[in-house]
């Protein structure tokens, strides 16, 4: 009976030292584990920016296509300009040069759409270093390029009614279908920032996903 008693308490030892030792094993295994987990989560593409790559860049070439329709409608302005005589002939010179001007902020603002996809990539959120931080400073660029398009838009849509009456007036070679031509380009600028901005907006949604999808 002693012997019995004896055999179960080393029985008994034995099977706590087993159990101490396992233990910080199973730990390490479930920390491993959930990290993989987190991981596999966090890499995961979040829907709000899968493709926005892509979409940054068609939207980028449809900001070129407006560029250079712009550029187009300056220059055309710029030679009847430069044609005519009388008090209004230096104002509507410099109308076309701002019109060319807006064309070629246009070109810039696509270039850095551009810029904005080649960082991100189709699924930013799927990279092993995908952070909401980048996320969200992609999107706070956007989101000022767009409004700062949408901004001016609406100014030149303002310009163009004043440039209108101008050309109202009676003898001016200018007249209000040329001016329609500065009401579209303002609608183009509106259109470019319309756009950026509804990316931007992706970006910002998604990278609050990610700051969910990491516990942040």
């Amino acid at each position: 009976m002693s012997v019995s008693t004896s055999t179960l308490g080393v029985q008994t030892g034995r099977s706590r030292v087993r159990s101490i030792l396992t233990a910080p094993f199973l730990i390490l295994l479930a920390i491993g584990l959930l990290a993989v987990v987190l991981a596999f989560a966090a890499s995961l593409p979040v829907p709000n920016t899968v493709g926005v790559a892509s979409d940054l860049r068609l939207t980028a070439d449809l900001i070129d296509h407006h560029a250079d329709a712009m550029t187009a409608d300056a220059n055309r302005l710029g030679v009847q300009a430069r044609a005519i005589s009388g008090a209004d002939r230096d104002l509507w010179i410099a109308t076309a040069q701002h019109m060319a001007s807006d064309g070629a902020s246009l070109q810039a603002m696509a270039q850095r759409l551009r810029a904005s996809a080649a960082i991100l990539g189709d699924q930013p959120t799927y990279r092993a270093n995908a952070s909401p931080v980048s996320l969200s400073g992609q999107a706070t660029l956007l989101r000022a390029d767009g409004q700062a398009a949408v901004d001016h838009g609406r100014l030149m849509v303002d310009q163009a009614a004043f440039m209108a009456v101008v050309a109202a007036k009676p003898g001016s070679t200018i007249t209000t279908q040329d001016v329609a031509l500065m009401t579209s380009d303002a609608t183009r600028i509106i259109d470019a920032g319309t756009r950026t901005l509804a990316l931007a907006t992706r970006l910002e949604i998604g990278a609050d996903q990610l700051r969910r999808g990491l516990g942040q």
